[in-house]
């Protein structure tokens, strides 16, 4: 018998109730739900629920959108500055809509920068004149392509005169511009110099993490399984035992953020490679010292404009995005913007020229990275623990971090004691970082706490929404899709989709945003504003009490999330453990399954399979609305096509590992069969499944994202007694290709004591010791381009339901030893 303490737990929604959540989802996936305007005084791509119309002349407080300085191009109307395209004319007055940050706030209230040494460049090509000649482009570019397939068509930039004050003494020769070929073609003399690697083992790492897709290909190879071949317009091909594969990849980038251990020929090598033929001249440029990164400021301390001697980091960098050189970041203006409000600007940025530079977002990421660990590292050395070992930190050599990696590569603990004080430190460090392993470890605090508070979880979900061929992605990208009148048939094609959301990452991230908040919000019924109240209703599990999830990125960049659920009226584990001896609450625990986690679809079988054909690009479409008349055969059919599309899993080296000499999938397929759901009195469970290659999936879900998911009961079973830890050390796991820290940490040093050699400030040499440290940890994490726009756009790598406090325990004992100096005096 269930106690009455927790008779709300497990018990299943009703079909009405469900069917209301996935209603509440398409509306809130509607033409109305997903509207997007430009503001007029922002310039941003918002939502326009939130909005409000303006006349021009009734602005509030249009003084303060007089431009300061202004800029003969700029286009003023009534004498205010406006994003004048999203202006439109409504009974002769021009009208436009304000976001809500702006009548709030306004108008109601790890990528290294070199400067080039322009000198030797300039006596070596012709002065101060663009384009290159084909001659000499050359030398300057290089390019390889892996894999065996040709070269692929690609458009050249046209060069642009801008009247840019950072470029004024640059001219632009119509001549050379003559001399390039079409836009559709690369010159010949780029391609003589194109290099081939036939080395696909880097497209096994892409590959790593893979979630099928519903556009992926199936190819029968005869032993009896079906394997996928991916496609999409950006992609990677591969060869492998004569069958062709296409990985499709979001643009992914490694993380410099300091190039403390690169020498200047490691850089010159990589940045300036001559790869040009026999017979003709060699070249040589060499970089200067590195741009400085942080805001320029006058005598009188206030923020200067830069100018060619000294250029703004930004504008001098990308002047296409900047054309004017004016407007860049930490640029003297009336109203101080710090570098991190103005990149999330940019991400919006209506035009979208900044979201869809790729070089332009990593390298802000890179800065913002490195500002955080400068950061970090000043509060870190005055800890009274770090200057406890000031000395100590100053004698390491690169030989004993050499001999520290030898144990790590046996995964010894480290016997010496300063480099595990140093490593606790750079923990430390980096735990205030974005996109830090560190920094997500923090996710195993919140995991407990939310247990302590609510008893166990009940539930793990993993969900991975199908951002390249979602309308919805689409209509955040700028397509025109009418969603509440779906067409499949109208529209952008299958490859064009995908070349759409792989242009824009900013889509991608955005479009992950938003369905995620969608689902928890309608579907899972619970909901965070902004002050962190909760608002709670039935959803499709139940009523959810608290969520802890994480958003990682797999191999080919796109973005999915692994969550947590507490249910209402979760026992303790000692409750669940008495609990299910029981056969009634066995039978409640199986009823619950049944509803709620399917494994078994009654058209699919081991032997239909094979006749059931998969439906491709079944995710554009728009969910089953359950409002609209339809018989019970019809939702069966709409649900056995989106199964058979993105829950069955087939084997591949994406997830077979060798295990003592035998070849195992990392996600445990083949599943085992059942005939009916299940729970034992250990709290091993199981859904019906009669076909063993099928994913656990909930109904609703399924047909409200028709994209691949998984559901998991948490009980105390031996399978899910350890999940939590599992989650969170899955959620905390490396993001680093170098498994090997120390080794890392040695290069660094070396660098460190050659550079530093002359230095004898204890505290100034540590401090750089522990920022160079933690850059050279970063600098090998590979970032999606989806990834960092949501770092940019300050969209957390955490979905958490409450609001936790952290408190430092270092802060705890300082406090109490000065109450209570008898602690002090006893050990």
């Amino acid at each position: 018998m269930l106690t009455s303490r927790n008779d709300s737990y497990l018990l299943s929604p009703s079909d009405d109730a469900k069917s209301d959540c996935l209603a509440r989802l398409i509306d809130r996936t509607s033409n109305a739900g997903t509207c997007q305007v430009v503001c007029i005084v922002c310039a941003l791509e918002v939502f326009a629920v939130g909005t409000e119309e303006f006349a021009v002349d009734d602005i509030p407080e249009s003084h303060l959108l007089i431009p300061l300085p202004c800029h003969p191009r700029q286009h003023l109307t009534n004498g205010i500055l406006l994003h004048y395209p999203a202006l439109t004319l409504h009974d002769g007055h021009l009208c436009g809509r304000i976001c809500c940050e702006c009548l709030q706030d306004g108008v109601r209230g790890n990528v290294s920068t070199y400067r080039l040494n322009t000198e030797d460049i300039a006596a070596m090509i012709e002065g101060r004149l663009l384009p290159r000649t084909l001659d000499l482009l050359p030398a300057i570019i290089g390019i390889t392509i892996i894999g065996p397939n040709n070269l692929p068509a690609r458009n050249l930039p046209r060069f642009l005169t801008v009247k840019n004050p950072l470029y004024s003494d640059i001219s632009i020769s119509d001549l050379h511009l003559d001399l390039l070929p079409s836009d559709v073609d690369v010159p010949s003399q780029l391609l003589s110099v194109v290099k081939h690697s036939s080395d696909t083992n880097m497209l096994d790492q892409e590959h790593e993490g893979y979630v099928v897709e519903d556009d992926d290909d199936e190819i029968d190879s005869g032993d009896g399984q079906l394997h996928y071949c991916l496609s999409a317009s950006f992609s990677l091909q591969l060869v492998v035992n004569g069958d062709a594969g296409v990985v499709p990849l979001q643009t992914s980038g490694v993380i410099d953020v300091e190039a403390s251990h690169l020498s200047n020929q490691d850089v010159l090598a990589h940045a300036f490679t001559n790869i040009s033929g026999a017979g003709h001249e060699s070249y040589a440029v060499r970089h200067g010292g590195f741009v400085n990164e942080y805001e320029r400021r006058d005598d009188e301390g206030n923020r200067s404009v830069s100018d060619a001697e000294n250029p703004n980091h930004l504008l001098g960098a990308f002047p296409h995005l900047f054309p004017y050189g004016m407007g860049g970041f930490e640029t003297a203006c009336a109203r101080p913007v710090s570098y991190e409000a103005h990149a999330k600007w940019c991400m919006q940025y209506a035009d979208g020229r900044f979201r869809q530079d790729l070089h332009f977002m990593f390298q802000v990421f890179g800065v913002i990275q490195k500002r955080q660990v400068c950061r970090s590292a000043v509060l870190e050395v005055r800890k009274k623990a770090f200057q406890d070992h000031e000395r100590a930190f100053s004698q390491l050599t690169p030989s004993d971090l050499l001999e520290a990696s030898k144990e790590e590569a046996k995964k010894q603990p480290h016997s010496n004691h300063t480099i595990r004080s140093l490593k606790q430190h750079l923990s430390a460090v980096r735990s205030k970082v974005m996109g830090t392993d560190e920094s997500r470890t923090k996710i195993r605090s919140y995991i407990w706490g939310m247990t302590m508070m609510k008893n166990p979880p009940s539930l793990w979900i993993t969900i991975n929404p199908t951002d390249t061929h979602d309308p919805v992605a689409q209509v955040f990208a700028g397509q025109e899709i009418n969603l509440d009148d779906f067409d499949a048939t109208a529209g952008p094609e299958s490859g064009r989709r995908a070349f759409i959301i792989a242009n824009d990452p900013y889509a991608a991230a955005k479009f992950f945003r938003f369905i995620i908040a969608s689902i928890l919000e309608e579907l899972f019924g619970i909901s965070v504003d902004e002050k962190k109240h909760i608002t709670r209703r039935e959803g499709i599990f139940g009523t959810v009490e608290g969520h802890v999830g994480t958003v990682e990125a797999q191999g080919r960049g796109t973005l999915h999330l692994h969550m947590i659920i507490w249910l209402r009226g979760a026992p303790t584990a000692d409750d669940m453990k008495q609990q299910l001896q029981s056969p009634q609450f066995q039978a409640h625990v199986a009823n619950y399954i049944s509803s709620n986690i399917h494994g078994h679809h009654d058209s699919i079988t081991a032997e239909s399979l094979s006749s059931v054909p998969r439906e491709r690009c079944i995710s554009y479409s728009r969910p089953f609305d359950p409002r609209l008349p339809h018989s019970s055969g019809e939702l069966q059919a709409v649900e056995c096509q989106l199964v058979r599309a993105v829950q069955i899993h087939k084997c591949g080296r994406g997830c077979l590992r060798v295990k003592k000499g035998r070849l195992l999938c990392k996600r445990r397929a083949p599943f085992p069969l059942a005939d009916n759901a299940w729970v034992n009195a250990d709290g091993e469970w199981g859904p019906k499944r009669t076909y063993p290659f099928m994913n656990n999936w909930n109904p609703t879900l399924l047909l409200a994202t028709r994209s691949n998911h998984n559901c998991k009961l948490i009980t105390n079973g031996n399978e899910t007694k350890h999940i939590s830890w599992y989650i969170s050390s899955y959620a905390a796991k490396r993001q680093q290709h170098s498994s090997n820290a120390s080794a890392l940490l040695a290069k660094t040093l070396a660098y460190h004591k050659q550079t530093e050699s002359h230095n004898d400030d204890l505290n100034q040499l540590n401090k750089r010791l522990l920022q160079r440290c933690a850059n050279s940890l970063s600098r090998e994490q590979e970032f999606s381009a989806p990834e960092v726009v949501s770092y940019l756009m300050k969209w957390e790598d955490c979905y958490i339901s409450h609001h936790f406090e952290t408190i430092y325990w270092y802060s705890v004992t300082s406090l109490l030893k000065k109450t209570f100096p008898v602690l002090v005096q006893k050990k």
